[in-house]
Parts: structure tokens; C-alpha cells; sequence
């Protein structure tokens, strides 16, 4: 099922890569952190909240997200244990959609 584009109602997740959480999406224009190595998100994501001055989480590879907006370069999402934020896109990250619940045939 993941051949197709990713919409809003679609439950994905990315089996490689611990996937970076923002709690806005991240500036335009500037390169930020999509994802981490397997057990490297924690060291990653405390990198960033000091370098941004935000609190960045991630969620550990393999876990569902359910999209519940997409601007094209961000997907806003809600995670497991009561997380959301924005996930940056980029194809290398093999994003796996893993049900539909976007009324798609």
C-alpha cells in the first residue's frame, strides 16, 4: 500500500529512521534534521532544541503516525504517547503507508 502519495487520514511510518518531531514546522530555506539512526533521535532531537531553542521529540522507527495535515514539504502528525508536531518529508525516508483512512480507493 505504499506506492501511493501520502495523505491526510493515512496512518504511516518509517521502518529505517527515527523521525525528528517539530513543534512548528521548521523554517523554509534552511536545512534541519529529517530523521536520526536507529538510537540516535534522544541525542539528536536535544541537539536541535538548543540549537532552535524549541523542544524537538522524535518517535522511534516503526512507529505509527497518523497525518492530520500535509503542506507538500511537512506532514503535521499525532504520534504514540500523546505526541504531535511536524515531520519533515524527503523520499529517501521510505515513509510506509500503513492504512488509509483517507477515503482513497
Amino acid at each position: 500500500m505504499n506506492t501511493n502519495k501520502i495523505q491526510v487520514g493515512d496512518i504511516i511510518k518509517c521502518e529505517e529512521y527515527c523521525l525528528m518531531l517539530y513543534p512548528t514546522q521548521p523554517p523554509r530555506g534552511r536545512e534541519h534534521p529529517a530523521a536520526a539512526d536507529y538510537g540516535a533521535g534522544a541525542s539528536v532531537a536535544a541537539l536541535w532544541s538548543a540549537h532552535l531553542g524549541c523542544s524537538i521529540s522524535y518517535v522511534e522507527n516503526g512507529s505509527p503516525l497518523f497525518v492530520i495535515e500535509d503542506d507538500g514539504q511537512y506532514f503535521k502528525v499525532l504520534a504514540t504517547g500523546d505526541k504531535s508536531g511536524w515531520i519533515i518529508y524527503h523520499a529517501w525516508l521510505k515513509l510506509e503507508i500503513c492504512q488509509s483512512l483517507s477515503g482513497r480507493d
